[in-house]
């Protein structure tokens, strides 16, 4: 009966000591980290739905190839609070999009929306930029440009119709000073109170 208990224990023993070191293998194996399909290949980059907005308008900026799952910041021109846009948030493929509102107090010429976060290394800090031109926004309801911008003469402002305005008001103010002329030369002309001379 000994002999049998012991024979259990020494074969259960071996079995064990040829299972373990499998097992062992096993736990400590992981599986490789997915290789980036983009990086180093694929820069990040930025671009907006109107580069040629007015100060208060609200534009789309977006991105690709930004580190997944990060956020990017946007500024206007200079990269601090001042000037600070917003916060997109990129998706898991590094892509991202956010509205935001050109200051209303921005004035009207070339500026510049810039992009700051991490490449889609995820280790490296990025900055991407994109030139817009603000125009200024005209009575009508759409933009104009400013003068010596894109689209303007020499330096000459657009004609609007407040020009034809004052030219009509200084012939108006023409027409009635001749006509207050004549009515007092016809009356000099005529003597009353006169009597005709009998002979």
């Amino acid at each position: 009966m000994k002999k049998a208990v012991v024979g259990s224990a020494l074969a259960g023993a071996v079995l064990f000591a040829l299972v373990l070191p499998g097992s062992a293998t096993a736990a400590t194996v992981s599986p490789s980290p997915p290789v980036d399909r983009c990086y180093p290949t694929c820069p990040p980059t930025v671009d907006v739905n109107d580069t040629t907005p007015s100060a208060g308008e609200t534009i789309i900026v977006s991105g690709n190839n930004w580190c997944p799952n990060s956020t990017v910041d946007i500024y206007l021109d200079v990269v601090d609070a001042a000037h600070y846009l917003g916060t997109a948030k990129a998706d898991s493929s590094g892509h991202f999009s956010i509205a935001v509102t050109i200051p209303p107090n921005t004035p009207p010429g070339n500026h510049t929306i810039i992009a700051v976060g991490l490449a889609y290394n995820c280790q490296e800090t990025k900055t991407r930029s994109r030139t817009i031109t603000v125009m200024i926004h005209g009575h009508g309801g759409g933009n104009v440009p400013f003068p010596g911008g894109p689209g303007a003469g020499e330096g000459n402002l657009p004609f609007t119709g407040g020009n034809i305005s004052v030219g009509v008001s200084i012939l108006a103010a023409l027409l009635l000073v001749g006509a207050a002329s004549l009515l007092l030369g016809r009356r000099r002309e005529t003597p009353t109170g006169e009597t005709p001379a009998q002979e």
